[in-house]
């Protein structure tokens, strides 16, 4: 998958790609039906499976979607979650992946793929180092065109490699909501980018960008002189505080190996 620009670990029907243009929109289209039949398991669990796993291998087999990413987040409690996007060439989404690392030590990715505007089938991955065995879970869904699920199936493994080739079990109905994975590519609810303030370190300065209060979410975002509105906030820090923004930002990786968002770009938003 062609990779639109380097992201920190990196939709609504309408989504606002980071990388792109300020205010560029993207909206859903219909995909043409993959003409292929292979399933995601060596097991066929339900009718009709093969149909829907032809789609979602296409999808991952897709070398012209182009990649997009979200800032990282991190809550008060050190939780952090970011979402990534492919998108076709009439920039629709055909997959979102959600990752979220907690401090009680699981590591948890969660893939959406679309058909039009409906969520067709989603995926979760967990991690767990803190258990001594069978640390590795899946669990996933497939919905029908009502939207509802119509089968889970989930499998355990003590290593990544052996969750890949485990076979799954049929589960209790599980439903997968993508409404976090769209709040958080699209600046959306408790991950919006208002000014919250800055950090300086010895060779970097940095602006804080997020929302406060108990659910508050927030990205820090390195900026040099090239960016006379960041400066700015920072100098009048009162005034800018809790001002929504626009954030243009690429990941940055250093000869040392140190890694942060830089900033590419920053619009103040009129409310």
């Amino acid at each position: 998958m062609a990779l639109k620009s380097l992201f920190l670990f990196a939709l609504g029907i309408s989504l606002l790609v980071q990388c792109g243009r300020f205010g560029e929109k993207i909206t859903f289209k219909d995909p043409k039906d993959a003409q292929q039949s292979s399933s995601t398991t060596s097991k066929v669990l339900f009718k009709n499976q093969q149909e829907y796993d032809s789609l979602i291998r296409v999808i991952d087999a897709d070398t012209l979607l182009t990649e997009v990413g979200s800032l990282e987040y991190e809550d008060n409690f050190n939780n952090r979650c970011m979402a990534k996007g492919w998108l076709d060439a009439q920039k629709s989404a055909r997959k979102i992946s959600l990752l979220e690392t907690s401090k009680d030590g699981k590591e948890i990715t969660t893939d959406f793929y679309f058909h039009g505007d409906q969520v067709f089938f989603a995926k979760q991955t967990i991690y767990d180092y803190k258990k001594k065995s069978d640390n590795w879970g899946e669990i996933f869904s497939y919905f029908g065109p009502t939207k509802k699920v119509i089968f889970t199936g989930s499998k355990i493994a003590a290593s990544f490699e052996e969750l890949q080739e485990a076979l799954p079990k049929a589960v209790d109905l599980t439903e997968f909501d993508a409404t976090k994975a769209l709040s958080v590519i699209n600046q959306k609810g408790p991950f919006e980018t208002r000014y919250q303030g800055h950090l300086e370190t010895e060779t970097h300065r940095f602006i804080i960008v997020g929302t406060s209060g108990t659910d508050a979410q927030t990205s820090s975002i390195a900026y040099n002189d090239n960016y006379p509105v960041a400066i700015d906030m920072v100098k009048k820090h009162p005034l800018y505080k809790n001002k929504l923004l626009r954030i243009n930002f690429s990941r940055v990786t250093e000869l040392g190996g140190l890694s942060y968002q830089g900033l590419k770009g920053i619009q103040r938003i009129d409310e």
